[in-house]
Parts: structure tokens; sequence; C-alpha cells
């Protein structure tokens, strides 16, 4: 080959994979025809010059290189050779082809499905710049309960703290406001929005692709900024991509704001699982809460805070460093000293993949359901081997002929392999397509109503990598055994037709056991998780959730002042008390799933508190007849009466009623009524007084045990709390009415009975339940369907046998509990071996489970009565065929 050509050996081997054959053996033509040249001068050696010498040794160095060149080439030629000769038998059994490329499709879709997930919940960085170098704040109580930080701790921290070379505060969560814009013919539209301090775009990295980000200098002072970031989604979807935008004004809760830049495709915050459409300054909370802030507030934690590390700064320095600040902090005598007094310490975490609450939320269960998934495709590899191992017993003929003709045995076993990459290639593709739904579908399993959660799942370069390996690992895990066992056996035997048959213990049946195992532990974590999901629906939430409803209202956000309030609950009460559908109404401060307000420190009259105690009460402020209203059962005492309802606000009597955990914690068998209590170390006023108690009730933590709760008599309430008639869900509509018929402008945060909540509240273990039962009776069908495919194929091999044994003698009742028999053997070694690893494999997910234990008995036994049912089922399939043999036929089969 001319060496002008050398130096681009990868262009000229690009175009020689690309250019038909036929032109690539002219090149192998004049290859050889050097070569023989140069051999030709070789035996003339002696008489050669010395230049013409050098000149040979030179082009057969070169020849040496040549010669690897060609044998590239032949390699190519034979891999072209492979993939066509193995699309050619795929064509040609097109039944087999179907089945194995739609199990691979459903076994690899299902891995790149959740996989997505895992991919952009756990693994994706945020879309900043340099966000490895971002770490999280967070701090905790002395209870270790991880809390939020007021505005003027996260002030202090951002002055007193060197360790960072930014830090910023964000709202934690968004809010859903109402966004008009006619400068940009907007419709109005609720939008999720964001308040962020001035830092939040700078520590970021993050740069507008239109106009200018937020900066400090538009968090300066309260209200005095009107400005808004529009992201990118939002800025296409509402105003169509126009540039313009910039420097026009929308209005958010009806308050002006001025567009002044668009932030990056893709960019979402700080945090996975939600996307805000607007962020605004963080001092403009008074404007949108109209007049009412917590920026001010030192015992109002509301924010989250994240830095940037200064270079060389570890994590650890940077905690060590916060620790200080907080020391010096708790010495302010002021209220700021006050609430970081109840701070126990700072920890700072890795930052970079945003916040951490969405992925430890769900990190177990995505791992969980990996490994479901994971499992499933095992016994999907599983059943495409058996179907190798069986079609490749047809080809034994084809095979003994080419190895006589001189083909080698690796070049057979390439072969077969090559049929194996093309099915799991074609199984990738089509997986891809499956997983792109199966993504989404997930997506709106984790989320909490209807609407998806913002996480972008769409394919990238991890993804694409993922489903290449795993399509070349199941190519592996399926296709080269089945080659190597129908590549080896003895060519004369074959070619005569006396080739034995295999072993019944082949490969095939340790295949089906594996799959009967496999299929066992799914189904018995499965039957654990469904298990756990009733539990927690029918945990005795003590009061009748089934016909309440709830509806959040933000007075100070809508300009009430204080002295107003008393009025506006006095007629929210009278209004839904008189609406059609509704039972009763009440007001409270908080509710189920809602949260609780917490007090410290309870000083019992008559009780002893220990120094290590925890003194730490929840406490609810409600109204008259809330007890009535949600169905909660007064044990002793009495309710609330509407004459102690004081129009002046701290005027009421103070008298508490308790719960019954409460009751027993500090009074034990005695009578709580009449006792007092109060707050405090020293100098206690025991001014409350006890007149009641109620049953415990759970308001949301369904899993954890009932604290000590004490209700308050109140004036009314931001929860308003409504027991309906009949259905509960037909009367939400109705309710907003009545609340909008009060007050227009009254901003109402969100209406839901107490089953959608408590539905919400179990997101993760509806989509536990139903994933890991979809998976599990997929792999139960994919299992039965190997058993009765491997019993078919051993009755067609055993015509013969089944033939000679009923003509001598042998009934079909027989013939059918033989095979039978044998197919209840696999079927039952398969669930000794998968109870085994249930009962060892259980305990990972006993964090997950409740109500039961990981070996649970019943859950156990029902499994494994359903797979054995079933697999039962599948064998009679060709048990009974063979039951049916005519045993003339059955004599002359071959």
């Amino acid at each position: 080959m001319n060496r002008v050509f050398r130096p681009y050996l990868w262009l000229i081997r690009l175009i020689g994979v690309l250019i038909p054959r036929r032109l690539r053996s002219d090149w192998q033509q004049e290859w050889e025809a050097e070569l023989r040249h140069r051999e030709a001068l070789l035996a003339e050696w002696d008489r050669l010059k010395w230049q013409t010498k050098l000149d040979l040794l030179r082009r057969s160095t070169s020849a040496f290189w040549d010669a690897l060149w060609m044998q590239t080439y032949r390699w190519e030629d034979e891999m072209f050779q492979d993939l066509r000769f193995g699309a050619r038998m795929l064509l040609k059994h097109k039944g087999f082809t179907f089945v194995a490329v739609l199990s691979l499709a459903l076994g690899i879709g299902a891995n790149t499905a959740i996989f997505s997930l895992v991919d952009a919940v756990l693994l994706k960085l945020l879309p900043v710049k340099n966000p490895q170098e971002l770490v999280a704040l967070d701090s905790f109580n002395h209870r270790g309960e991880q809390r939020n930080f007021s505005h003027p701790v996260f002030t202090s921290l951002r002055m007193n703290t060197q360790a960072f070379s930014g830090i910023f505060a964000a709202v934690d969560g968004t809010t859903t406001m109402e966004v008009t814009g006619p400068e940009l013919s907007l419709q109005p539209e609720n939008a999720d929005v964001q308040l962020v301090s001035g830092e939040y775009f700078q520590v970021l990295g993050v740069e507008a692709v239109v106009g200018r980000a937020i900066t400090s200098a538009d968090d300066q002072s309260p209200g005095a900024h009107p400005v808004a970031m529009l992201s990118y989604s939002f800025w296409q979807r509402r105003c169509g991509g126009d540039v313009s935008v910039i420097g026009q004004t929308i209005r958010v809760k009806d308050h002006p704001f001025t567009v002044i830049g668009v932030t990056p495709r893709g960019f979402f915050g700080e945090a996975v699982g939600r996307a805000p459409d607007i962020w605004a300054p963080l001092m403009m909370e008074p404007v949108l809460d109209r007049g009412f802030s917590y920026l001010g507030d030192a015992n109002t934690g509301w924010l989250r805070i994240m830095a940037r590390l200064e270079p060389g700064i570890s994590e650890r320095q940077a905690e060590t460093a916060l620790t200080l600040s907080l020391e010096q902090l708790k010495t302010d005598s002021t209220d700021l000293g006050k609430s970081a007094r109840h701070i126990a310490k700072i920890e700072v975490s890795q930052g970079g993949q945003g916040l951490p609450e969405f992925r430890k939320r769900f990190a177990q269960p995505l791992r969980i359901l990996m490994a479901v998934v994971g499992l499933v495709l095992l016994i999907a590899c599983a059943n495409i081997a058996n179907l190798l191992l069986a079609r490749g017993t047809a080809r034994q003929k084809e095979v003994a002929v080419r190895l006589a003709i001189g083909a080698g045995r690796f070049r057979l076993i390439r072969q077969f392999f090559t049929e194996s990459l093309l099915l799991a290639g074609a199984g990738g593709a089509l997986g891809l397509l499956f997983a792109w739904f199966g993504s989404r579908v997930l997506l709106t399993l984790v989320s909490e109503d209807s609407v998806p959660l913002p996480i972008d799942l769409t394919p990238n370069i991890r993804i694409l990598g993922f489903t290449l390996a795993l399509s070349l690992f199941t190519a592996l895990l399926f296709g080269l055994a089945p080659a190597i066992i129908i590549t080896r056996q003895e060519v004369s035997a074959a070619l005569k037709g006396t080739a034995s048959v295999r072993p019944r213990l082949s490969l095939s049946r340790p295949l089906v056991v594996v799959q009967v195992a496999v299929s066992l532990l799914l189904l018995s974590g499965a039957g654990l998780f469904v298990q756990t999901l009733r539990n927690l629906r029918t945990v005795n939430l003590g009061f009748a959730a089934e016909q309440v409803i709830q509806a959040r209202i933000n007075p100070q956000a809508s300009g009430y002042k204080p002295e107003q309030l008393p009025g506006l609950y006095q007629r929210l009460h009278e209004r839904l008390n008189s609406a059609s559908g509704v039972r009763s109404a009440s007001l409270s401060s908080n509710g189920f799933r809602t949260g609780s307000s917490r007090t410290c420190c309870i000083a019992v009259e008559g009780y002893t508190h220990r120094a290590d105690e925890d003194r730490e009460i929840q406490t609810f402020s409600v109204t008259p007849g809330y007890f009535d209203t949600i169905g909660l059962p007064l044990l002793m005492g009495r309710d609330f009466s509407p004459q102690e309802v004081s129009t002046k606000p701290g005027d009421s009597p103070k008298v508490a009623i308790i719960n019954e955990t409460m009751a027993r914690y500090y009074f034990g068998e005695a009578s709580p009524l009449g006792r007092r209590f109060g707050w405090g170390d020293q100098s206690v006023k025991y001014d409350f007084e006890i007149v009641g108690v109620v049953k415990d009730a759970n308001y949301g933590n369904l899993r954890g045990r009932t604290r000590s709760l004490i209700y308050f008599l109140a004036q009314g309430g931001t929860l308003l709390v409504v027991r309906a008639a009949e259905e509960s869900s037909g009367l939400l509509a109705a309710i907003r009415q009545e609340i909008q018929a009060v007050d227009k402008s009254l901003e109402i945060v969100g209406i839901q009975t107490a089953p959608q909540l408590l539905s919400q509240a179990l997101i993760q273990e509806q989509m536990l339940a139903k994933l890991s039962s979809f998976f599990s009776l997929l792999a139960l069908l994919l299992a039965c369907i190997g058993l009765c495919g491997l019993m078919s194929y051993d009755v067609a091999r055993r015509t013969r046998e089944i033939g000679i044994r009923m003509a001598l003698g042998a009934r079909g009742l027989n013939v059918l509990t033989m095979v039978l028999r044998e197919t209840l053997l696999l079927v039952v070694i398969g669930l000794v071996i998968g109870l085994a690893a249930a009962v060892s494999t259980m305990k990972l997910i006993d964090a997950l489970l409740f109500g039961l234990q990981p070996t649970d008995p019943l859950t156990l036994t029902l499994a494994t009565l359903l797979l054995l049912v079933v697999a039962a089922l599948a064998g009679s399939i060709p048990a009974r065929r063979a039951a049916r043999v005519d045993p003339m036929v059955a004599l002359r089969h071959e």
C-alpha cells in the first residue's frame, strides 16, 4: 500500500468498512501481488544492490503491518457475514424472534425506566456552574429534628462566616400564585413562585439567557425592588419566547413586578422535584403577603440555605466555622440569640445534587425497584436461554455439517452469539421506547397529585450508555452458554442422526429452578409491600376521616389585620355551617397532615420533671365543636363552650383539653380533670386548667407513636374543618364558593379531603406496592412460560418414549402424572431455594414495612401457594398433551 496513505489509516479503515466488499478484494489482490514480488526478490538476494536490499527490508516491514491490516478486513468481512446470516435466521423464525425481543424489551425497558428516575433523582448534578463546590446547610434542634432557618439567623451567618465564597437563602418550596400581565396578553394563570435572596443566582453561577439575574441590590429593603425572573419554560409557554418581555410588567397576586430576566433552559432551582415559574427577591415577601412578614421574626424557620465553599475549604472546616458563628450568636441577649439557642448544631452536606430531602425520601424505594426489575430481566434472560437451547437442538445437524466442512468451533460460537447480540440490540431499541413511556408513568406514581413532578427524564448519554451496556450484558447472559453447549457435539453421531439426547439435568432445568426461586422472592416482597400499604391505610386515626374536608386560608396575605380576624372567623363559621351538604364546620390552627405547633417547656402541677425529660408538647388551637366536626370522641370532661370564646385577642379562659397519651403520662390512672399546668422552669404560673380528655388522634405521622397533645381554645384559625353529610369529594367546589362568598379576595391555599391527604401521605408505599406487584406478576408469567416451554420441549423430545410406554399398557393418567411429577419437582426445588432467599434477604426492606415482620409467615405462605398453583396449571398444558399421544404415531416419530 502506498506509504503516502499511511498517516491516514483511520480514514482508510473507515472507508473500508463502508465500501462494498468486492472493491476491497481488489486491494487484497494488489497486496498479494506485491507479496509475490517481494518473495521473488528474496530468492535473488545475493545479486541485489544494497539500495534494493534496503528498500526490500523497508517493504517487508511494511508488509507485516499490511498483513495485520488485511486480517482486520477479514474479520470485518466475517462480522458482516455473521450479521447477515444471523438476521436471516431470526427473520426465518419470526415467532421465536418476536417472543425473545418482546421479553427483552420489557426487561430492558423496565430497567431503563427505573434508571431514568434514579439518574434524575440520585445521580444528576444541578445544572449550574461547578456544582461540586456547593453545600447545603441544615440546622437541627436538641431532639435531632431538622429545622429551617429564620431570616435573622441567615443574615447573621452570612455576615459572620468566612468559609464560603457566597451564601444564599430561599423559601423552602414554592407558592402557587395568580399571575396576570396585560402588557404581555397573558391570561390569568396559577404559577409557582419562589422568593430567594439576592445572592441566589450569583452563588449558583446561573446567568440569564435574556436580560439579567436578580442581584443583592434587588434585595436590600422590604418591597423596594418589585422585580421578577422567569423560568425558560414559563417564558416559552406564556410569552412565546419573546425577548421584548424584558422590562414589561406582570402582576403577581395583583402586585406589579418588572420582568428583568429569563433563566437558562433546564434550570429548575436548588432542589430536585420542584421547578418555580417565577423567582422574586426575598424582600418582596411583605408585599405578596399584604404587610405580613417573617423577615424580622427570629423564631420562625422558613428558609433553606446553600453556599459555595471557598477554594481549599472542606465541608468539615466549613461546619467548624459555622459552629463558632452559632456559639457567638447564642450569646446575643436579643430574640436572635434566644432563637439560636434552640439550634443544637448546623451540618454541612454536599449540595451539588441540590437539597437532599427528595433524594432521601425516594432513594431506598428506587434502589429496591432497580433490584426488582433486574431480577425480572434475569428471568427473561433465562427464558430466552431455554428457547435458544431448544432451538439449538433442532439445529444440531446444521452445526455438524458446518463442523464437518471445516468451520472452527469458535467460529460457530461467534455466529450463534451474533444472533444473541441482534436479539439484545432489537430488545434494547424497543426497550428504550417502553422506557420513555414507563418513566413518565413512574413520575406520575411518585407525584402527590395528578400533575407529574417537574423532573427532566429526557434520555441522555448516561441513560443511553446504561441501555447499551445492559443490552450487551443480557446478550452475554442468555447467549453465551447456549452457544457453547450447542456447538459441543460429536460430528459423526450428529450426521448419522444418532446423537445422544442431552442429559435430564441439563442447563434448561436449573434455569427453570432459578426462575421459580426468583419469582417467589419477588412475590414475597410484593406481598409485604401490599400488606404494609393495607396496614397503613387501616391505621386507626382516632377520628372519622372519611367525610372530613380541610381548607387552608391565609388572611394575613389577604390584608386582614389582627383585630379584623374574629369577625372573619365568625362569618366563615356561620356560612359553612349553613351550607348545603355540610353537617358541621369549625376552625383550628392545625389538622391532618398540616403539622402542629410545639411549645416548651411544660410544667404540670404536682409532677416532678426529670432533668433530661423532653418537655416539648404538641399544641392545637381549636374552636368549640371541633371534636364533634372531626368525630373525635371525648373520653371524660367537657368540650369548649361557645360562651367561653372572647372577641378580644388573648382574653379567652385558660382552659385546655388533652389527649389520652398525655393523661396517662402525667397522671397515670388518676383523673386529670381540674389539674393545672403552666410553662417554664422557675416561678411557674399554673394558670391552665384541664377540662377534658379526648381520644388519641393520628394527624399524619402514620408510622410514628402518638405524642402528648394539648388543645387550646381559640377564636378561630386558618384551617377550616368541614364534616360532609355524604361523600366528601363532591363538596370541594361548594366549600370554595362559600369561602369566596364571605370574601372574594380571601386567599385559599388549598382544599382537600382527609382521604386525599391520606393517599398523598402514602405515595411511597403505593409506588412500591403497585410496581412490585406488577413486576412480580410479570416475573411469575415469564417463569410459567419458561416452565411450560421446557416441559413442552421435553414432551416433544420424549414422544417416542411416551408412545412405547402407552403401547406397553400405560394409561393417559399415568403419563399425565409422570409429567406433572417432573414439573412439580422443579417447582418445589425452586420454592425451597426461593424461601431460603426470601428469609435471608427480606430483612433489607424491614425499614419500609409496617405492622408485620420481613419473614411474615402468612405472606410467604400465600406467595408459595400462588406460585405452586400457577406453576401446576402451566405444567398441566404439556402434561395433557403428553397424555393424548397416539402410540402408533409416537412409534413412527423420529
